[in-house]
């Protein structure tokens, strides 16, 4: 069963999430899912955990913060100019919530980019970027 599916479906997020990171890995860029999200998930539809406030204690001491974007994009246009940024994706009628307002403002004070994506649309500038595949650099680097 796929780690995204709810009950045995997708929900509109898990779609749009799923669409931007094939069309970010086939331009080239390394992309990876902020796996707490799934834990956080999890936790929040009631999966069975013996102690439920150890769980958070321990997570929040390893690093978890509530609120952290769905997806991390890194590439290198042919320039040489690393790109990175933070996507969180969200259905049409999606909202932010306060938690994750708050990672994106830190987010961006620091002068990282944070797309909130509804849409493929929402991540043309990236699709658009002339970069450079990293299959290819990972063969150059050997």
């Amino acid at each position: 069963m796929d780690f995204l599916e709810l009950k045995g479906r997708r929900t509109p997020e898990a779609d749009l999430q799923h669409c931007i990171v094939q069309a970010l890995r086939m331009k080239g860029y390394f992309v990876y899912m902020n796996y707490q999200n799934i834990t956080l998930s999890a936790f929040q539809r009631g999966a069975k955990v013996q102690n439920q406030f150890a769980m958070l204690t321990n997570l929040k001491k390893q690093g978890w913060v509530k609120g952290i974007p769905d997806l991390t994009v890194i590439g290198r246009t042919k320039e040489g100019k690393v790109i990175r940024c933070y996507i969180e994706c969200k259905a049409h009628r999606g909202r932010t919530t306060t938690e994750q307002k708050e990672v994106h403002s830190m987010l961006r004070a620091i002068g990282e980019e944070v797309i909130i994506a509804r849409e493929l649309l929402d991540i043309e500038k990236l699709l658009l970027e002339d970069i450079v595949n990293i299959e290819t650099l990972l063969a150059t680097r050997v």
